[in-house]
């Protein structure tokens, strides 16, 4: 994931809430006669859900009430 995606994720996540999860992923790959882990770009995973404009205003992160 690029700097500029980075910072939108980060300004949504902090005007609409929601989570975000970061991944990271390493292949292991030969380093000589031995085998080391090569890191790939970490991925990044946003989760929001669009409020029911039919249902009372509620925050994605508080807890529900029943």
């Amino acid at each position: 994931m690029t700097l500029e995606m980075d910072a939108v994720l980060l300004a949504l996540h902090a005007r609409l809430g929601g989570s975000l999860t970061r991944l990271e992923i390493a292949r292991a790959s030969p380093v000589g006669s031995m085998t080391a882990w090569r890191p790939a770009m970490p991925i990044t995973q946003w989760v929001w859900v669009k409020p029911d404009p039919e249902s009372p205003a509620q925050s994605s992160d508080a807890p529900v009430s029943s």
